[in-house]
This record gives C-alpha cells, structure tokens and sequence, in this order.
C-alpha cells in the first residue's frame, strides 16, 4: 500500500480506514487492472468483517498514491482527496448530517504528536494525534476531526503538545471548528 489514512468520514464516531493499493507496474495489470475498491468494516459474530461497499461512493478506479483528508469546502467536516498516478485527482465532498469536533492545531513541525482526546456526555472518550506524511509523496491536514454521531454535548476537549503543554477546553460548542494558537 502507497498510503493510508484513518479517518471518520461518517461521523460515526468509528474511525474509518482509507488504503491507496495499487502498484502500477505489477504484472498482472499488463492484463487485468485492478480497480480501487470500497470496503466497510463491521462485526458480525463478535469477529471482524469487511464488505464490498461500491454504495458508499467513494470508489476510485484508478491507480492510487494516497488517500489526502482535507476540509476543501470549509464546512469544518473532513473531505477525502485521492491522488492518483495514472489519472486525475478525485475530490469526494463530506455530506454527513452527523455532530462533529474539529480542531485545528497550527500547521508548525512543533505541532507533529500534538494529542487531542475529546470526552463526551455518553462517558466516551476519543483520541486523535497530529502526524506527518501517511503515503507516498502526502502530508495530512493538522485539523483533527472528531465524529459524535448522535451525542449532542462534548464536555471537554484536552490538548496535550509534544513539549509537555497542556490546554482544557471546557464544553467546546459541537458542529464547529475550534482554531488553536
């Protein structure tokens, strides 16, 4: 694989797993072409399970480099960018109705291993980190997304800085995109 990236693009609150796999100059394309495929992850008897999902639209038949997460329209929901080798990039726009938490951690090399947890009012907690390149040739966005599904309140938000800083956010508005300094 070129690239990966996790992501929750439903906003579900489950992060979502995102793979560019294709190798262009792997013999057996000189017959077949292998095309990008969509697969849900889910569990069915307590063991993990992944399904062939083309409904989800997010299908790329080409050659892929790296799958970019990025907030292109500003709506403060994460997008997903596919670079391709062999064709045109593949911008797909977020649609999701669900609650979210996005915060943007500033775009410094300082900032790479920042953690952000979020804690709800269902009593879960999530945690996302700042990280450098994920594929071939990327560099990630530094907003960290959180989805919230159907929880309505986030009753804070903890910032914690490679260099040992740490930031409280009490209650941070949900829907929003919350800029750190």
């Amino acid at each position: 694989a070129w690239g990966a990236v996790f992501e929750d693009l439903n906003l579900d609150g489950e992060l979502d797993l995102l793979v560019a796999q294709n190798y262009i100059k792997w013999p057996v394309h000189q017959y077949l072409k292998l095309s990008g495929r969509t697969a849900l992850q889910s569990t069915e008897h307590g063991k993990p399970v992944f399904h062939h999902t083309p409904s989800l639209g997010l299908e790329n038949p080409y050659f892929g480099q790296a799958p970019v997460i990025v907030d292109l329209d500003g709506d403060g929901k994460q997008d997903l960018l596919w670079l391709n080798i062999n064709g045109p990039a593949r911008a797909f726009l977020n649609t999701t109705r669900a609650n979210y938490l996005t915060i943007t951690v500033p775009d410094r090399v300082t900032a790479i291993g920042t953690r952000v947890t979020l804690e709800t009012d269902k009593g879960k907690s999530d945690t996302r980190a700042v990280i450098g390149t994920v594929g071939m040739l990327t560099d990630q966005t530094p907003e960290l997304s959180f989805g919230l599904g159907d929880r309505e309140q986030v009753v804070r938000a903890v910032i914690r800085y490679p260099n040992g800083q740490t930031e409280v956010i009490a209650t941070p508005q949900i829907n929003t995109k919350i800029r750190l300094h």
